[in-house]
């Protein structure tokens, strides 16, 4: 059985805009999986979560549906992602 895991992005916080932005065919080892990111070049940063005590993070690349593994393993639902914008700006000024 294939399975996918779907993106789905609500559009300017209207409920009813759901839009499927895209679909990622899951790999036979996926158990249980969390979308964390998209980045702006389209990548997708995803925890795949193998059972309660390990996770590991991957790369879905769209361009190629290729998803390979990052290196960087950890404890089950421990990843989180914070976005930041690069500034210029003094702070002590």
């Amino acid at each position: 059985e294939t399975r996918f895991c779907d993106v789905w992005i609500m559009k300017e916080g209207v409920a009813k805009s759901f839009t499927k932005m895209l679909s990622i065919k899951a790999p036979d080892t996926w158990v249980y999986y969390k979308v964390l990111e998209i980045r702006k070049n389209g990548e997708v940063i995803i925890e795949n979560i193998d059972d309660i005590y390990s996770s590991e993070l991957e790369v879905y690349e769209p361009v190629s549906g290729r998803i390979s593994g990052s290196g960087i393993n950890g404890l089950s639902r421990t990843f989180s992602v914070n976005s930041y914008m690069e500034t210029l700006l003094l702070l002590d000024e």
